[in-house]
């Protein structure tokens, strides 16, 4: 017989987890839902709920739960929210919704990624009411130029509970000057604005100079060892929040480089981003 043998067999199946099956059974994914006209303006919504099979397949959750919206990152000239679906995973396997977004992204683009989280946060609002979900709380985060766009994010848009801001860049001229010398050949910051003020946009769209009273809780994740956004950004939103007297906390990572975590750190990093959320 060629057929592969039972132990080889197991071997090579996945090992699934509990919590990896019930998303297959209670998770229904909505693909590049449009909520702009240009090609980038597209997002994934996941909705929990139950399968039930012809005719409905699907029945969403009836019970009020909260929505993590992600944001990717890649300089704000390159990425996908494909690449990043696993950083949403730990929100799917505790019961959350979660959307997705792209952007309109690349050189000479700014502002316009930030124009577009806000539309995605709102066009996900609308849609979770057009589908019946009821939405708790809600929830932004993103990691490196989306962790900037996850700050503008939830600071200008009414009603969101929290923002997660993974080693996110929070004052753009800095990060720009910082650049300059450090890696002169790439310096995303000055490419996405192109030919813009670069302080005009950095005073209008850094995180660092929006902060304000209205301000929801921040959650900042930063390894010491990074080269792409320098640690320095996360310290000086974090010493801004306190200058405020706004509620924020600050996880530096020893040894972590730009998203360059252990298996180790990123439980501990999660188990971190429940217990702050478990106090909003």
């Amino acid at each position: 017989m060629h057929g592969r043998s039972p132990l080889l067999a197991t071997l090579m199946a996945p090992k699934l987890s509990v919590l990896t099956m019930s998303l297959v059974s209670h998770v229904q994914i909505l693909h590049d839902l449009a909520y702009g006209p240009d090609v980038d303006q597209r997002l994934d919504i996941s909705w929990q709920g139950t399968r039930v099979g012809e005719p409905r397949f699907f029945d969403v959750a009836q019970d009020a739960r909260p929505l993590l919206l992600w944001i990717h990152g890649g300089g704000w000239l390159r990425g996908d929210k494909a690449a990043q679906w696993h950083q949403t995973v730990p929100f799917l396997e505790a019961g959350w919704h979660v959307a997705n977004t792209n952007y309109r992204q690349g050189p000479r683009t700014a502002p316009l990624a930030v124009e577009d989280c806000l539309a995605a946060l709102q066009f996900v609002r609308q849609r979770a009411n057009d589908d019946g979900v009821a939405i708790d709380r809600v929830v932004v985060a993103g990691a490196s130029a989306g962790g900037h766009l996850a700050l503008t994010t939830g600071i200008r848009a009414a009603d969101v509970a929290a923002i997660i801001n993974w080693y996110g860049i929070t004052d753009i001229a800095a990060v720009a000057t910082y650049l300059d010398g450090a890696r002169p050949g790439s310096n995303y910051a000055r490419t996405w604005i192109g030919d813009g003020d670069i302080e005009a946009i950095s005073a209008a769209h850094s995180p660092l100079h929006l902060l304000s009273d209205g301000t929801p809780p921040i959650l900042t994740i930063h390894g010491d060892a990074d080269t792409v956004v320098p640690t320095e950004q996360a310290h000086a939103l974090d010493a801004r929040i306190k200058e405020l007297g706004l509620t924020g906390e600050l996880e530096i990572v020893p040894g972590g480089t730009h998203g360059g975590f252990t298996g180790e750190q990123y439980d501990a990093v999660f188990a971190r981003v429940f217990e702050f959320l478990a106090t909003i």
